[in-house]
């Protein structure tokens, strides 16, 4: 990270000028309360706690021309929204800091609530807020065609996908852009106490066609849950509430899973141009012992920066771990099918999937205790019956690391999780990214070529490995490509 361009720095030189629009007094006391939400080289957000209210901060580094784009984005979306209820509350900005202050909403993350038995409320409840978020952003006229729209993005669609399709897609009209909030991810969502959605981040917004947020939003949701597609595609259009862009629903709906299908669940071979490219790059300076390249994949990426666990964290995570360790005593609980073990060896393609990625989706267990249930403990219970509730306890608080990975999990490491395998709870040891899905079933092993695994953020390449599927054995192969591949 460039310069002093960090949390520490930024409140000490900027703290006095945030409490004028946090507290009354207009003045910061002299300790203040911070807690990390992300930090980068480009935009700090971080959480301050004042005495009358928490409030969230976002500052972008002047340093760096390019953030003053998502800055003006990001709050002149904040300003039609304010007051809607559909984003935290802006208390106060500047531009020449491109720094933005906002109430704390002290919502529950989407993805950490997110699971396969309430993904059609969510997506209702995504239609909804993108209706309102719509309905309050500027429009203007076009006049073109999904098909044509489309075809600017050559890395998009499945380009066999979007050939057979192309009649269709002629037909379909674009007469109206709208500004769009544009994040491929759902993740930004949160769901209030009164049950409502909340975003607040809107630096990619831009001019889209009207329906592109449904698209992505369905496109994350279909990606995590995709034996309910329909339920997702009609919950959003419900919440919606009316057709899209003058769309019959049963077109919107075919626009959807076309789009979703060619870019939710990629085809990871060398016919895309992007990670045709990463393995151009591999294969050209490889030495003479190293095989060729001819698979991709690309997974997420997660920072794998370690710090000490909170106070506040420990504490609550040993109040839930005390309070479910007393459920174990009743009798009357019966272990459900989730809560069998499920502890085996993963398969070598998703080892190497797993440490490229680092653990992307151990994030959401920071927020749920590391998904330990009465079930989770009342299983590991039954398997060693002479353990009493307050050595089980103790077992479980002795593998708390040191330190953790950052807004993640008490439990991840560097090298993946401090629990024992049969001690986890079994959606971790069950749970596959659609990323890990697809390998596990579409990829034959090879016993002629490696496979390059590369971990993404935002489209660039941040780690690389290649693991030999011919011997079953992941392979330590640390390539710099985010250095020679261009993004």
């Amino acid at each position: 990270m460039s310069g002093q361009f960090r949390i520490g720095p930024f409140v000490r030189d900027h703290g006095t000028y945030i409490a004028r629009f946090a507290t009354k007094s207009r003045s910061a006391p002299d300790r203040l309360s911070v807690t990390e939400i992300s930090e980068s080289s480009d935009c700090l957000s971080f959480r301050l706690e004042f005495p009358e209210k928490p409030v969230v901060v976002t500052a972008w580094n002047t340093a760096q021309p390019d953030t003053s784009r998502a800055f003006e984005r990001d709050l002149a979306c904040l300003k039609l929204l304010n007051e809607t209820g559909l984003t935290p509350r802006l208390l106060g900005h500047s531009g020449e800091m491109r720094l933005l202050i906002r109430e704390d909403s002290r919502g529950q993350s989407l993805n950490s609530i997110l699971t396969a038995g309430n993904c059609d409320e969510i997506a209702h409840s995504l239609g909804q807020w993108l209706r309102g978020f719509h309905e309050k952003m500027p429009q203007k006229e076009a006049d073109s065609a999904w098909f044509k729209y489309l075809k600017n993005y050559p890395d998009l669609l499945d380009p066999e996908e979007y050939e057979r399709e192309e009649a269709f897609l002629r037909s379909l009209r674009i007469e109206t852009q709208a500004i769009a909030r544009n994040d491929p991810s759902n993740a930004g969502f949160m769901r209030l106490k009164s049950g409502a959605l909340c975003a607040d981040s809107f630096a990619r917004a831009t001019y889209k066609p009207v329906g592109w947020d449904l698209l992505l939003a369905a496109r994350d949701l279909i990606r995590q849950f995709p034996g309910q597609t329909d339920q997702i595609i009609a919950g959003l259009l419900a919440g919606w509430g009316s057709d899209v862009a003058a769309m019959s629903p049963a077109d919107f709906i075919r626009l959807t899973k076309l789009f979703c299908i060619a870019t939710a669940f990629r085809r990871y071979a060398g016919s895309e141009p992007l990670l045709r490219r990463y393995a151009n790059a591999w294969n050209a300076q490889r030495t003479k012992d190293q095989r060729k390249v001819t698979t991709v994949i690309a997974v997420p990426y997660k920072s794998d920066k370690q710090h000490p666990p909170s106070p506040d964290a420990l504490r609550e995570f040993e109040s839930h771990l005390r309070k479910i360790a007393d459920e174990t005593n009743d009798q009357s609980h019966t272990i459900t099918p989730d809560e069998k073990r499920n502890a085996e060896t993963p398969a070598p393609i998703l080892g190497a999937i797993c440490s490229a990625c680092r653990g992307r989706c151990c994030q959401h267990g920071f927020e749920n205790h590391a998904y330990l249930t009465g079930g989770s403990l009342s299983r590991w219970r039954a398997d060693n019956p002479d353990i009493t509730v307050e050595n089980l306890c103790r077992k479980y608080l002795a593998y708390l690391p040191a330190q953790h990975t950052e807004n993640s999990c008490l439990y991840h490491i560097a090298t993946g999780c401090a629990l024992p395998r049969d001690m986890r709870a079994d959606i971790c040891n069950r749970y596959l990214c659609y990323q890990a899905r697809h390998a596990t079933e579409q990829m034959p092993p090879s016993s002629s070529t490696d496979i390059l695994i590369v971990a993404q953020e935002n489209g660039k390449p941040m780690r690389a490995s290649i693991t030999d599927m011919s011997e079953n054995y992941p392979v330590e192969a640390e390539i710099l490509i985010k250095t020679t591949i261009p993004s």
